[in-house]
């Protein structure tokens, strides 16, 4: 009994797990931001240089400056499988909210706090649909507070130092063959990690600046996680005893991510950056008792890149127009689809604008389309074999304020 009870959470954790594959970063971390793409890692600009590479601190226009925003998710993905009907993922819409300040305590130190949504999804397919033995509802949200040092030396280069604490909820539930009836099973987890994350800002000139970043996301540990069972028919209650509570550890991706602007005059600003995500971590899914025998749950993941581009321009003082592009190569293999989370590689569209009416007080606003390219495979570990495609739409708005 004690060997089914593991071996369902095992497949359980196996179909969960799935969901950490890759492409769930958040790209909507800070509104300002949003509608430049992401790219900002060499852009001096705002306080979101608190989120994306904190050593540019010391080359902000304001010794103080602030930002708050929320940004909406709305997403659809469809699945379809040979001779059936289309299937659809409900994708319930998310509201993510996010709070940016750096202060600049004197000529060389500055310091940065930040808050934003750094990992997330949320999938609900039809309790009908033929993966429901895979997944019928799945969901990841992790939340970040980023404190950061920054330092400058000799008034053209810099580099800062961040910590990153996660709080963060993973959620999956399944259908359960069990007879003439379908139970269901249900996965929920809380917990907390801790990283890190490295800058350094170069302005070579007025009209060059550059940025690197090495971000470590470290582990998320969801303490204490609970298997539940439902709708299970009596004369299957054995083979779905209560099953302790246990550990679980997501190893998060690292990442690398390099960039320059450039300053044509002070009305149009360029930005072009490369990222390497080292989604490989995920290979390994850890968890405790009870099913600690069971080892080690693998995934055929790989390392990824992504590259952005952004601009703006400055119509007038008072109203910025951005703009941006964003490709993301899927750390899925080419072949292999994930029901839980059907990654693939995209492209997504962002534009933004910002408008002063007043010197030290500005609102942001930034909407966007994020196409994930259709995959045909196969999900091995599950015999699932179909065809996905998925369209994300996001959009944000904000206000800045500097003293």
């Amino acid at each position: 009994m004690k060997k089914i009870a593991s071996a369902t959470l095992l497949f359980l954790l196996i179909a969960t797990s799935k969901l950490s594959g890759g492409g769930f970063e958040t790209n909507t971390k800070t509104v300002s931001v949003t509608g430049m793409a992401g790219a900002q890692v060499a852009v001096p600009q705002s306080s979101s240089s608190a989120v994306y590479n904190p050593a540019a601190i010391g080359f902000l226009p304001k010794k103080m400056m602030f930002s708050a925003g929320i940004s909406g998710l709305i997403s659809k993905t469809s699945y379809f499988e040979t001779g059936t009907e289309n299937y659809h993922s409900a994708h319930p819409s998310r509201f993510l909210p996010s709070v940016s300040a750096t202060f600049q305590i004197n000529e060389r130190i500055g310091a940065g706090l930040a808050y934003y949504s750094s990992f997330g999804y949320h999938h609900r397919w039809e309790d009908n649909w033929p993966g429901r033995f895979v997944t019928i509802e799945s969901k990841l949200g992790i939340k970040t507070i980023q404190p950061s040092v920054s330092f400058t030396f000799a008034e053209m280069f810099a580099v800062s130092a961040s910590a990153l604490i996660h709080n963060g909820n993973y959620d999956h539930r399944k259908a359960l063959a069990t007879g003439n009836n379908e139970g269901e099973a249900s996965l929920n987890g809380k917990g907390s990690g801790m990283g890190f994350m490295l800058g350094s800002f170069l302005k070579y000139n007025e009209s060059l600046s550059a940025g690197l970043t090495i971000k470590w996301n470290g582990n998320l540990n969801l303490k204490n996680s609970t298997l539940a069972y439902s709708r299970i028919p009596s004369s299957w209650q054995d083979l779905y005893p209560v099953v302790d509570a246990f550990d679980i550890t997501i190893r998060l991706p690292y990442c690398v991510t390099a960039g320059a602007s450039i300053t044509f005059n002070e009305d149009l600003i360029t930005t072009a950056e490369l990222s390497y995500s080292g989604w490989k971590r995920l290979d390994s899914l850890y968890f405790s008792s009870p099913v600690a025998d069971g080892g080690p749950v693998y995934l055929r993941l790989n390392n990824s890149l992504s590259g952005r581009l952004g601009v703006q321009y400055a119509f007038v003082e008072e109203f910025i127009m951005k703009g941006g592009v964003t490709y993301e190569v899927s750390p899925y293999n080419s072949d292999h689809v994930i029901p839980s989370y059907p990654d693939a590689n995209k492209v997504s569209f962002a534009l933004g604008a910002e408008f002063k009416p007043k010197p030290q007080f500005s609102v942001d606003v930034a909407a966007g389309l994020e196409n994930v390219f259709e995959r045909k495979g196969v999900d091995a570990d599950n015999y699932f074999y179909g065809s996905y495609n998925s369209t994300r739409y996001f959009f944000g708005a904000g206000i800045n304020y500097h003293f």
